[in-house]
């Protein structure tokens, strides 16, 4: 379905995508998602599963993913849908033949989201383990 949009609506459907994981990339969803749940002081924590698991809420559709948005502890525990982020470059290139060139406004990776991280967040100390 999504190939059958212009190249405009992939796009959109891009940003959308990437908007709503944006707005889930906080610190307090990160504690409910599981094994790889993000604890203080702990290396187990796996940004790209967070990720992963983001995009199942978005997956899940409109009233999950604002159910989720609202309450963290709503997340989904060790289960993920990484398949969401290649649709919208795989229906484009489907469609054009080309490669997706698009930046959507929101950055969807885990850490993005300053905010949602709090300011006390380290991001140097997190991934490289740096005092």
């Amino acid at each position: 379905r999504l190939v059958s949009l212009s190249q405009e609506n992939i796009c959109q459907f891009k940003e959308l995508i990437s908007e709503k994981l944006f707005n889930l990339d906080t610190k307090e969803h990160a504690r409910y998602i599981g094994d790889d749940s993000y604890a203080e002081k702990s290396s187990s924590f796996s940004p790209d599963i967070f990720l992963f698991t983001r995009a199942l809420v978005v997956a899940k559709g409109k009233d999950f993913y604002f159910r989720v948005l609202s309450n963290p502890k709503l997340m989904p525990k060790n289960s993920d849908f990484e398949a969401i982020l290649y649709l919208p470059a795989e229906a484009y290139k489907i469609k054009t033949g080309q490669e997706m060139n698009y930046v959507p406004k929101y950055i969807p990776e885990t850490f993005s989201n300053s905010k949602g991280w709090g300011g006390d967040f380290d991001l140097k100390k997190m991934v490289f383990g740096e005092k």
